[in-house]
C-alpha cells in the first residue's frame, strides 16, 4: 500500500549523512529543493512568480523548461543536460549566478 509512511522508510537510505559522503547526491537533493521547494512553491520575490516546469527527453538528452511571469508578462528558460537531475543542478546553477536567459513565452495562456 502506498502510504506517506511508506514513502518515508524508502527514503531513509538518503540520510544526511549518506550526503555528506557524496558530493553528487549532496548536490542533487539541494539543486531539487532550491527549484521545486522554494522557486516553485515559495517564489524569490512578488516581482517575479515561478510558474512550473516540465521535462521531456530530446534524443538521448534531456529538456527542462521553466516558466515565470515578471511584471505580467509570460517568460521561458530553457536547460539541456544528459539526465532529469543534471538539468536542473545546471538551473539553480546558472540561476543563482543570475545568468538564466529567459524568453519571452509566445505560447503563454493569457
Amino acid at each position: 500500500m502506498n502510504t506517506r509512511e511508506r514513502d518515508i522508510e524508502l527514503l531513509k537510505t538518503y540520510t544526511a549523512e549518506r550526503m555528506a559522503d557524496d558530493s553528487k547526491l549532496e548536490r542533487d537533493m539541494r539543486s531539487c529543493l532550491y527549484l521545486f521547494d522554494f522557486l516553485l512553491m515559495t517564489g524569490p520575490n512578488q516581482e517575479e512568480q515561478f510558474t512550473g516546469c516540465s521535462f521531456s527527453q530530446r534524443g538521448l538528452n534531456t529538456l527542462l523548461v521553466v516558466k515565470k511571469v515578471a511584471d505580467d508578462i509570460p517568460y521561458v528558460a530553457f536547460v539541456t543536460e544528459r539526465t532529469p537531475m543534471g538539468c536542473i543542478a545546471t538551473f539553480g546553477r546558472v540561476h543563482l549566478e543570475g545568468r538564466i536567459k529567459w524568453h519571452l513565452d509566445k505560447f503563454a495562456k493569457t
